[in-house]
């Protein structure tokens, strides 16, 4: 498991397709991703934990405008 804190978003951030990304990758169901997205458009930080965080999901997380860290 690969632990990941959300604890922002950059100018660009793409809510839409973050909101697709976790849908995907996370087995959220679109109430679910929406929360997190709500969060992190409040500048709350957010733990999720991915079943396996691969390079093209960093580079996915850049692209769409979210800062994050992994533990």
């Amino acid at each position: 498991m690969a632990k990941v804190t959300l604890r922002g978003w950059n100018q660009g951030f793409n809510k839409v397709q973050f909101n697709h990304f976790l849908r995907d990758r996370l087995d959220l169901g679109l109430a679910e991703a929406k929360v997190v997205v709500d969060r992190i458009l409040d500048r709350e930080q957010v733990e999720l934990e991915f079943k396996q965080l691969s390079a093209t999901d960093r580079q996915r997380l850049v692209e769409l405008g979210v800062k994050f860290d992994e533990d």
